[in-house]
């Protein structure tokens, strides 16, 4: 007769300690990314309860996020994109493993590491013991780390089997590629582990990786439809960049999420800088994580008039970030580590309540705008994005007509037939739709065409030059014609000055904003200027300014 586990759950102000000493087999960290605050208590954990299989169950986990819980002590590192039946099986491996003896449950785990049998590809002992054996001969290795960014967004528009099936789809490929002095392994939900062996210059090595990239990047079908990986791969190469499998994995993967931080898609190989870097990002996010609970952000308003009437017509909510010190901190600075981390959502939906809030309460005050907010292209790569509008739209009780969603050229061709249809959801609630920077992105006329959005929004880049750019000029020109002649309104911005003002004027632009009218503005400043624009007679010219 098998034994039963018997689980406790501790009281949330109750000593570790006393859980503690009841000596348990199974302890389970629930964290919603594994930074280093999960690796120093995966170390606290193996040190106090050195008997017991550790799991923790986080939201993401990459492929580096992964190989430090793993090398800290975690016996596995569970997510929702794995899918209810992998998580199940995983969890009761890990059951299994605390019921057995000792003995037997590190002869049963050294197999199962052997091989990875869903994607018939080596396991990490394996890969690991090879990597000794080369190391031992003084060969130089390198090791590739493949990243598939786009890896979630597929989960999300199809189904976790879809996402599961196009893995196996990957690992055929870089078989396919690879010689039998080459290793391949999957590695975390969206990655894989190549171990290159006897190569020569880094040439031969950039070869390589740049093989897998077209491998990876050709169109895949999934479900019935074409989909075009993100595909990022870091390199570390041994004695050079480390002696130990561990630090290559990890110094690999810094090296992966370095190309997806900087937007410089493809080849990275690790420089001891991208280390010091890495670690002052895992302190950022751990900062950013502790900001959003201490509601450190706070929203700024830059107004938005219309052309035509000179009348202020709304304003786009910013994020700022004012630390305990009192520094305040721009959304460039903290925005992309937010992305990196996942907090991006969480952040998302901070604005997009508190940026509702602020418009019922201008309505309330007799201020009739539209408040304007941009949702990252990760949001939008999640199920339930119209669904979390609606919840919000009922919660603050703002009309919905008041509310603009902003999101980049770069959302959209994320993934454009998940991202179409919730731009229909969620225009049938109510808000419009604006697309941002537009004139940067990647989209086509044909995709435009296809979008039913209200808005245009032309980059600042193309405003600035304007008045001494012939060039420039045309460019404008053909977006502000091509905006209305699909039926979209045209706003521009950064805005600063009278003779870009007065172009965009002869050129037929609907709305405009940027610093010649305003900065960005706290909210009762915004209020204070909006009621400016409104005691302004509809004949008096903008051109004069505010």
């Amino acid at each position: 007769m098998r034994k039963a586990f018997d689980i406790k759950v501790p009281e949330p102000r109750a000593p570790a300690s006393s859980a503690l000493r009841q000596k348990p087999s199974i302890i389970v960290i629930s964290s919603d990314v594994v930074d280093s605050s999960t690796i120093e208590l995966l170390h606290d954990l193996g040190r106090s309860a050195p008997g017991a299989k550790l799991v923790v169950l986080t939201r993401k986990c990459d492929a580096a996020a992964l190989a430090r819980a793993l090398e800290a002590g975690a016996a596995d590192v569970l997510t929702p994109d794995m899918g209810e039946t992998a998580r199940t099986l995983r969890m009761r491996w890990v059951l299994a493993l605390a019921r057995w003896r000792p003995e037997a449950a590190q002869a049963l785990e050294s197999l199962y590491n052997r091989i990875d049998r869903a994607w018939s590809l080596p396991g990490q002992i394996l890969v690991q013991q090879d990597m000794k054996r080369r190391v031992a001969r003084e060969s130089t290795v390198a090791l590739h780390m493949v990243n598939i960014d786009s890896f979630d967004a597929v989960c999300s528009a199809f189904s976790p089997s879809a996402g599961r099936k196009l893995m196996a789809v990957c690992a055929n490929r870089l078989r396919s590629i690879l010689g039998h002095d080459h290793i391949v392994r999957r590695f975390g939900a969206s990655g894989f582990a190549i171990l290159q062996c006897n190569v020569g210059a880094p040439h031969e090595i950039e070869a390589l990786a740049r093989q897998v990239l077209a491998q990876l990047g050709a169109p895949l079908l999934v479900e019935g439809q074409n989909i075009n990986l993100t595909v990022n791969v870091g390199v570390a190469r041994f004695p050079f960049d480390g002696r130990e499998y561990h630090d290559l994995l990890h110094r690999a993967g810094i090296a992966a999420q370095y190309g997806n931080r900087t937007g410089r898609r493809g080849v990275a190989f690790f420089r001891e800088d991208m280390l010091t870097v890495a670690r002052k990002n895992a302190l950022l996010a751990i900062e950013l994580r502790n900001a959003l609970a201490a509601q450190q952000f706070f929203l700024e308003f830059q107004p938005q008039i219309d052309i035509s009437s000179g009348r202020m017509v709304g304003g786009e909510a910013l994020i700022r970030w004012r630390r305990p010190d009192g520094t305040v901190v721009p959304p460039g600075a903290f925005l992309p580590y937010a992305e990196e981390s996942g907090l991006i959502t969480a952040i998302d939906e901070w604005v997009l309540f508190q940026a509702c809030r602020t418009a019922r309460h201008w309505h309330d005050q007799g201020l009739d705008l539209r408040v304007s907010i941009n949702l990252s292209a990760r949001q939008f790569a999640r199920r339930g994005i119209p669904n979390l509008i609606a919840h919000t739209l009922q919660e603050t009780g703002v009309d919905p007509t008041r509310l603009d969603i902003e999101l980049t050229e770069s959302a959209v061709m994320h993934d454009f037939d998940l991202v179409r249809g919730d731009i229909m959801r969620i225009r049938a609630l109510g808000p419009s739709i604006s697309i941002d920077d537009f004139g940067v992105g990647q989209s086509s006329l044909h995709v435009l065409r296809q979008l039913k959005v209200d808005r245009l929004k032309v980059d600042k880049g193309f405003v600035r030059d304007v008045p001494n750019s012939q060039s420039d000029r045309i460019i404008l020109r053909t977006i502000i014609s091509l905006g209305h002649e699909l039926g979209f309104r045209v706003i521009a911005e950064g805005v600063e000055s009278v003779d870009q003002l007065a172009v965009l004027q002869d050129e037929g632009c609907n709305e405009v904003q940027g610093f010649y009218f305003a900065r960005p503005l706290p909210t009762c400043g915004f209020m204070a200027f909006a009621r400016r624009f409104i005691g302004m007679p509809a004949e008096d010219s903008i051109i004069a300014g505010p």
